[in-house]
């Protein structure tokens, strides 16, 4: 009998050939898109970078970021590609309110796309499958409980990277284009916060502002998680829609069928206008946003209103968004029945990067405020983070953030939260 080493090693060398088989096929080393071909805002929304590397930074090249440039290539060729961001948080609370006011933390998101479909001969259809993995892990025995908002009393999150506790896969879905690529369908386990209240300037937790109401509005139940279904359609470059059904109350981690029901369900919609060259400042885009939801079968509604605009004309670095939400508070879902929030942030070298990648150094500032449900009064929040790259893919973020009239304590206000991160992305 073979051993498990002979097998082993038939296995790889059928692949080997296998893979040489393809490239001789292809007959081009240039990287494929997984997909490819879609509309602007369709791309920005489904297609993963194909680098990771950010021009400029203090130390221009190191080992790590080329031998990654190196393999997102290698995979792209094959339609695989993928964006992975790590960070490592540290934050502390100087006027202690409660023990322990420092906590320390490890999370990320992986993303991937493996295209397995292409027929051109079919209207223009392409499948794939649409994959993320996130995890947060407390770096000490205390570093998840009390949550940092529970520390200091808030409604707001300081610390949006803190996704959860634990490891789980938040997507796994079939995604198919048709028309070729005016209509993309997602369904299976769907992160819709990848697709929903997108903003170039403010949505990414790793990157961009870190309180997680600069990442989406807390008055949507985006981002929802779970069984669920992501239609997405773009006829013009002016114009696009998408349309979004998922389970009310699907905890990061949770299996894709638990507590499955049209008792706790929402249906949310979005309609986008994209405005290429607005007074002379850029592209804007203006996104509206309605939904209906169920909650332990009571019916109620809201609607969010999201805006993005380029300052300084069509190569200026600076951006302003601005973000409204309000719903009936039976349907709260992420914890706020108001929240407004806006702010300006100075732009990525390359501002059309797919998943917020916006990675530079630079800064960002944010003001927020929101009424939590079934509360009398409001919260106030702003953040002041500077992002300095120093390595193509890594990045060192300190971040300021104040938050007042705290709804879960009688606190002296207001209340004060610095967070140091490093941030890799990869």
């Amino acid at each position: 009998m073979r051993s498990a080493t002979h097998r082993r090693a038939i296995i790889l060398a059928r692949f080997l050939v296998t893979m040489a088989a393809v490239e001789r096929v292809r007959g081009d080393d240039k990287p494929a898109s997984v997909p490819g071909g879609l509309p602007s805002y369709l791309d920005s929304i489904n297609v993963l970078p194909q680098s990771a590397a950010v021009p400029g930074a203090a130390f221009p090249t190191d080992p790590v970021s080329g031998a990654n440039e190196s393999v997102k290539s290698w995979l792209a060729r094959r339609d695989i590609t993928y964006t992975v961001f790590q960070a490592v948080n540290l934050a502390d609370v100087p006027r202690r309110i409660q023990d322990p006011a420092f906590a320390a933390t490890w999370s990320g998101q992986a993303f991937a796309n493996f295209g397995l479909v292409e027929s051109p001969s079919l209207g223009g259809t392409q499948g794939w499958v649409a994959t993320e993995v996130a995890w947060t892990l407390g770096m000490g025995a205390r570093a998840l409980n009390p949550s940092l908002s529970s520390r200091i009393g808030s409604a707001l999150q300081p610390d949006g990277t803190t996704l959860g506790d634990g490891i789980w896969i938040a997507e796994l879905a079939w995604s198919q284009s048709f028309r070729n690529g005016e209509w993309v369908v997602l369904a299976g386990m769907v992160d819709q916060g990848n697709y929903l209240d997108v903003n170039t300037y403010a949505n990414n937790q790793f990157t961009e502002l870190s309180n997680l109401a600069f990442v989406n509005n807390q008055s949507l139940p985006t981002p929802g998680q779970g069984l669920a279904l992501n239609l997405q359609w773009q006829p013009s470059p002016r114009f696009y829609a998408q349309a979004a059904t998922f389970p009310a109350h699907s905890a990061p981690g949770s299996a894709p069928f638990s507590g499955l029901s049209f008792r706790n369900w929402v249906t949310q919609l979005e309609a986008g206008w994209i405005t290429p060259e607005l007074l002379g400042q850029g592209q804007n885009i203006v996104r509206v946003q309605p939904f209906v939801a169920t909650v332990d079968s009571s019916v109620g509604a809201g609607i969010g209103l999201n805006i993005e605009q380029q300052l300084g004309g069509p190569e200026g670095r600076w951006g302003w968004f601005g973000r409204a939400g309000v719903c009936q508070s039976g349907v709260a879902i992420s914890g706020f029945e108001t929240q407004v929030s806006t702010g300006v942030a100075l732009e990525a070298p390359n501002p059309g990067a797919p998943l917020k990648d916006a990675r530079a150094s630079r800064w960002s500032v944010g003001a927020v405020w929101g009424r939590p449900a079934d509360s009398d009064g409001g919260e106030y929040g702003l953040e002041l983070l500077y992002c300095l790259q120093l390595t193509p893919t890594l990045t060192l973020r300190p971040d300021l953030q104040w938050i007042w009239s705290r709804t879960g304590t009688p606190a002296p206000d207001p209340a004060v939260v610095m967070q140091l991160q490093a941030t890799l992305v990869w």
